[in-house]
C-alpha cells in the first residue's frame, strides 16, 4: 500500500481530510495532493508513515471475487 492507497481507504472508511491531516501532522490541502497524486515533491516520510500506520489500524477490506455470480432470490 503507497500513501495515496492509504488515505483513499481512510476516506472510504469515513474519515475526513482535516481529521488525517491533524493525525498525520500535515496541512489538508497535503492530504488532497496525496489523494489526488499531485503531491510533486513527496510528503515527508513522517508523514507516509503515519498515514500507512492509520491504514493499517483498520479492519480488512472485505474480499470480493472477480467474476463470481451471486444468487438471487426470486
Amino acid at each position: 500500500m503507497n500513501p495515496q492507497d492509504a488515505v483513499i481507504r481512510l476516506l472510504n472508511a469515513g474519515w475526513t481530510q482535516a481529521r488525517l491531516a491533524q493525525k498525520a501532522g500535515c496541512s489538508q490541502s497535503t492530504i488532497h495532493r496525496i489523494k489526488t497524486g499531485r503531491q510533486p515533491r513527496g510528503a515527508s516520510y513522517s508523514v507516509c508513515a503515519a498515514l500507512l500506520s492509520l491504514a493499517s489500524s483498520l479492519p480488512p477490506e472485505p474480499v470480493v471475487a472477480v467474476g463470481a455470480q451471486a444468487e438471487l432470490s426470486p
